[in-house]
């Protein structure tokens, strides 16, 4: 038996191979249980596993992604990649004793959609598959409780990060000097989150919500350390590096590394693009102090009507209009000021939208603006993500990219124009837009990341004309999309890409481009309302991959061009109303890549050329299938009928040429 260090506790397990479900005789916790095939795995997951009960989730993250570089078939894994992102803890009820789960990374994206909790769903089974469902509802509820928490705090502008206490319980350096940074800055009219001071009337409850707030807010984070350790410890890590997190993902937010008594080559390395400041030098406060003003210029300015570019008469009967802040150097809206009205009218001074700008206002249901002057070039990260009453959405014409999560979760939005000039869409961009119902993009489109629509589940139908990359699970959960359409002499899309419309249980229809050589991992598994799968087309498809159509149980015939190589592992199983097949007779077709069709009875094998036919053998142990062969066939390869009796007695298509070496063996 292999030793398993409990994920909750930290106690240690016997497990054998074959379990995938244990309880932990120390906490009493029933988990899912990783594959520990072999002495090397089992000490990553304990590195991996004491990583990440110790905070330090980055780099238990690279660790368990060096577990699934080696078997990308491990669920376990997969769902520690989810804990790690969401910052999963567990802590010790002081009523019941039992473990319960805690979040110290936030994030829009619902744990629902979370493509590593997918993966983990999509390889798990039985006992295994409904923990992971369980705990991710548990995950989930937190999720929502620290995002309604964190909607009603005041922006921040700058956040200090650092160590409050060492080792022994003491005050750390550290926090003197955060505090009389603190005291500088608030004294400008800064509001500055300070960990010891603005978190000190929340004694007894959770601090992320507060921290997840202010770090998506502020517009400056200062990093102090005096010890290149404290600068790694697991929770000032945990800040700084959520916080590059947002930069590198389009935020316009600036870190600023500041070290005393240390040579700056010990400042971590996600540091070394940095500019960072030395606290040894004279005045460094007051330097510090200035070049933040210099960043931070603020300057208010009121959202409300009359407006020049409303319909006329409209003035008259619009409600209170939200008040926006804008930074008067950048002429970026950085959030909003006061309470939030129904409406926003972005003025056509404004060149930008701060990451999170209007996240989580539940009162906003209209965007509109001066769009012909718009220099708005782009919707940021996070912009108006879970604005649930969102509905009617106006983008300016010049806007080409719209980021990451910028519209998630936005439950009520109906209506959204996709501007001319819009070139890229980012990953969970619309994810869980529950009412979207169309999407139209224009000529010219090129790019959809990773969950983009993601659980739109009014979503009808899907358009593509320019179309050059489609990130995994980009329509997955769209419940309700029937119809698919890639097509244009410019579209250039070689793949469907893994999950990319999984579970969409009512398509049933797709229209394939010939640019397009792959179908990926589990790219339309579970479209149990697809029938038909016309993929003939002269060129285009090569390559179907493992459970690209698993679960596809309304799927009840499929023709492939004559051009196409391989079907893998699992690509139909589970189609139970399958009932023909063309394929090329050149085709390599691995094993279960039809297992469970069960009424899977004809198939047409066509081309130019045959090889191995043995993979037809399972559907030939009952009642015997029908099987032709094209008249086309010119050759039949080498060992095409080898261990092939069950096709006897066999007539060769007359325009046969060249038979094979052992191809009746």
């Amino acid at each position: 038996m292999a030793v398993f260090k409990c994920k909750i506790c930290g106690g240690g397990l016997d497990i054998s191979p074959e379990m995938s479900v244990g309880t932990c005789q120390y906490c009493g916790s029933v988990m899912t249980l990783p594959k520990l095939n072999d002495d090397k795995r089992a000490a990553l997951y304990e590195r991996a596993n004491t990583c990440r009960l110790a905070g330090d989730y980055d780099r238990a993250l690279g660790i368990y992604e060096t577990i699934l570089s080696e078997d990308p078939s491990d669920a376990e894994a997969w769902w520690s990649l989810a804990l790690c992102a969401y910052g999963v803890e567990y802590v010790e009820d002081p009523k019941t004793g039992a473990r319960l789960p805690t979040c110290n990374r936030t994030h829009t994206l619902s744990v629902f959609d979370n493509r590593d909790y997918r993966e983990a769903l999509a390889r798990a089974e039985g006992e295994a598959r409904a923990l992971y469902e369980e705990e991710a509802g548990t995950i989930d509820a937190i999720q929502r409780g620290i995002l309604e928490i964190s909607s009603k705090e005041e922006p921040f502008d700058v956040f200090i990060c650092y160590k409050e206490t060492d080792e022994r319980g003491r005050r750390t350096p550290d926090s003197v000097i955060a505090q009389d940074l603190y005291d500088e800055l608030t004294e400008k009219g800064y509001r500055v989150f300070l960990a010891r001071i603005t978190l000190e009337k929340k004694l007894g409850e959770a601090y992320e919500p507060y921290i997840y707030a202010a770090l998506n807010s502020a517009g400056v984070m200062v990093a102090i350390g005096t010890r290149p350790e404290y600068f790694d410890a697991a929770w000032v890590k945990n800040e700084w590096s959520r916080y590059l997190a947002l930069i590198r993902g389009g935020a316009k937010k600036t870190l600023i590394p500041a070290y005393k008594g240390m040579d700056p080559k010990d400042l971590p390395p996600e540091f070394a693009r940095l500019q960072a400041q030395n606290m040894d030098n004279l005045g460094f406060m007051q330097d510090l102090a200035r070049g933040i003003q210099k960043i931070l210029p603020k300057a208010e300015y009121p959202s409300t009507a009359p407006f020049a570019g409303l319909p006329e008469g409209m003035q008259a009967t619009l409600p209170v209009w939200t008040k926006l802040t804008i930074d008067a150097a950048s002429h970026t809206i950085v959030g909003i000021s006061g309470p939030a009205g129904s409406h926003v009218f972005i003025p056509p001074q404004v060149r930008a939208i701060a990451p999170g700008a209007f996240m989580n206002t539940g009162e906003l249901t209209t965007v509109t603006g001066d769009f012909e002057k718009s220099q708005l070039r782009e919707i940021p990260e996070n912009a108006f993500a879970l604005c649930e009453n969102l509905e009617i959405l106006m983008l300016p014409e010049k806007i080409s990219s719209i980021g990451r999560g910028a519209f998630s979760g936005c439950a009520g939005l109906r209506h959204i124009n996709l501007p001319e000039n819009l070139r890229s869409i980012g990953e969970d961009a619309f994810a869980g837009c529950k009412s979207l119902e169309i999407i139209s993009p224009p000529r010219g489109f090129k790019s959809i990341g990773k969950g983009a629509f993601a659980g739109c589940a009014a979503l009808t139908q899907a358009d593509f004309q320019d179309l050059e990359s489609l990130g995994e699970g980009a329509f997955a959960g769209c419940r309700k999309l029937t119809k698919l359409f890639f097509h244009g002499e410019t579209i250039r899309l070689p793949a469907i890409s893994r999950g990319a419309f999984a579970d969409c249980i009512s398509l049933e229809d797709i229209l394939f481009h010939d640019s397009t050589k792959t179908i990926e991992e589990n790219a339309f598994a579970g479209c149990r309302g697809l029938k038909k799968l016309d993929l003939s087309f002269d060129g285009g498809l090569r390559i179907i991959k493992k459970n690209a159509f698993s679960g596809c149980t309304g799927l009840r015939s499929i023709a492939l061009p004559d051009e196409f190589k391989s079907i893998e592992e699992g690509a139909f199983s589970g189609c139970a109303a399958l009932e023909s097949v063309h394929i090329p007779g050149k085709a390599a077709v691995a094993p279960g890549a039809f297992e469970g069709c069960v009424k899977l009875r004809n198939f047409g094998i066509g081309g130019k050329r045959l090889e191995p036919l043995a993979w037809l053998a399972p559907f030939f142990e009952g009642k015997a299938p029908r099987l032709s062969f094209s008249s086309d066939i010119e050759i039949i390869g080498d060992g095409a009928f080898r261990d092939c009796g069950f096709l006897l007695p066999i007539k060769i298509p007359g325009g046969v040429t060249a038979i094979g070496r052992h191809a009746f063996a």
